[in-house]
């Protein structure tokens, strides 16, 4: 009964975790089929070492750990059911770092706060340093980032294929 108990708390606890992921790389070509929809999506370029961040947000951002084994938390919720321990909620903020090391090429970064109530999390970030449109972005699409980035005075970069190899490279427009 206790048992279920604490694995109900991890379950509850990992939900009520929001996570924000970033990545050092902008020019992968991996990255890009994964997570801009085949590279018609874009890329924003955020700095977070300015030291007019907000300290709550380069506070929760943390590097990503990527391991050969996931992470396995049983022997901490044993030992709490055994002495009575309330579960720690850093259990899922340590779980949320973790990756396979097949993922280690994109040198990512997560974001990650652990809400006190279930409810949905929403903060402004900071001005983004630049936009990076998908080698196959809509005509679109791109025209309304440009849009976008000439009012808000953000540079705007397009990706081209490396004509010699498989790389991307960025192209300034603004």
């Amino acid at each position: 009964m206790e048992e279920s108990y604490t694995l109900e708390q991890v379950k509850k606890s990992r939900e009520m975790t929001f996570l924000s992921c970033f990545s050092e790389v902008n020019d992968s070509m991996l990255i890009w089929s994964h997570y801009a929809d085949g590279h018609t999506g874009f890329c924003l370029e955020y700095n977070f070492k300015k030291p007019d961040r907000e300290r709550i947000l380069t506070g929760a951002l943390n590097p990503v750990i990527y391991r050969e084994d996931p992470l396995d938390i049983s022997e901490y919720l044993i030992h709490g059911i055994n002495y009575g321990l309330e579960f720690n909620n850093l259990i899922s903020t340590y779980w949320t770092m973790i990756k396979s090391s097949d993922w280690a090429y994109e040198k990512e970064w997560r974001i990650i706060f652990p809400l006190l109530k279930g409810e949905g999390f929403n903060r402004a970030l900071f001005k983004p340093e630049a936009i990076y449109l998908g080698t196959e972005i809509s005509q679109e699409h791109k025209r309304e980032l440009i849009g976008i980035a000439k009012s808000k005075q953000i540079r705007l970069f397009q990706m081209k294929k490396e004509t010699n190899g498989f790389k991307l490279v960025p192209e300034q427009i603004l």
